[in-house]
C-alpha cells in the first residue's frame, strides 16, 4: 500500500501500456454489456474504467492515492478497502476483474473467494497474474487459463 500510495502519480507513465494490453485481453472474452455491474478489485489510477460502459462501475483499491488518481476519471464509485475483505454485498457484479493484484496479497484463496462471493449467479470473472505467482487453488473447474509470454502474465476467466 504504501509503494503505490508514494507512486501513484507515476503509475500511468510506468505500467499505462503494459496495463492496458491485459485489460482488453480481459475485455474482449468477458464482453462486458452496458446493463451489467462490473466491479475493479485493485483499480489504480482508473485505466479500466476509460476502457468500458457498463450501467454501474465499482472501483476498489487499497492505496488512498490510488483511488484519488482514479476519481479523476470519475466514471466509478471508488471504494477504500482490501480485496481479501471487500465491503460489498453477496452476488452484487455481473463481472469481477483483477488486474495484476492477486500476486500482492497474502492469502489468494481468500481473494478468490471474495470475488466469487460477489458475483452473481453466472456472473463472469477476468483475472491477470505475474506469470511467476500461482494460481489459486480454489478456482471453478471450467476456468479458461490463458499464458502469454509477451505480458508475462497468465489469465483466468470464469464463471460462478
Amino acid at each position: 500500500m504504501n509503494k503505490y500510495n508514494a507512486t501513484a502519480y507515476l503509475y500511468n507513465m510506468r505500467y499505462k501500456y503494459e496495463q492496458e494490453l491485459k485489460i482488453s485481453f480481459l475485455l474482449g472474452r468477458i464482453k462486458p454489456k452496458e446493463n451489467e455491474v462490473l466491479v475493479d478489485i485493485g483499480c489504480g489510477t482508473g485505466l479500466l474504467f476509460k476502457m468500458i460502459k457498463c450501467k454501474e462501475i465499482i472501483g476498489i483499491d487499497i492505496s488512498i492515492n490510488m483511488i484519488r488518481e482514479a476519481k479523476k476519471i470519475g466514471k466509478a464509485e471508488l471504494i477504500l478497502a482490501d480485496g481479501e475483505f471487500l465491503p460489498l454485498r453477496d452476488e452484487v457484479a455481473d463481472i469481477v476483474m483483477s488486474i495484476t493484484v492477486i500476486d500482492l496479497v497474502e492469502n489468494k484463496e481468500k481473494f478468490f473467494s471474495e470475488i466469487m462471493r460477489c458475483l452473481k449467479r453466472n456472473g463472469r470473472f477476468g483475472i491477470s497474474i505475474l506469470k511467476h505467482s500461482s494460481i489459486p487453488k480454489n478456482i471453478p473447474e471450467n476456468t479458461e487459463i490463458y499464458e502469454s509470454d509477451t505480458m508475462r502474465s497468465i489469465f483466468l476467466i470464469g464463471r460462478k
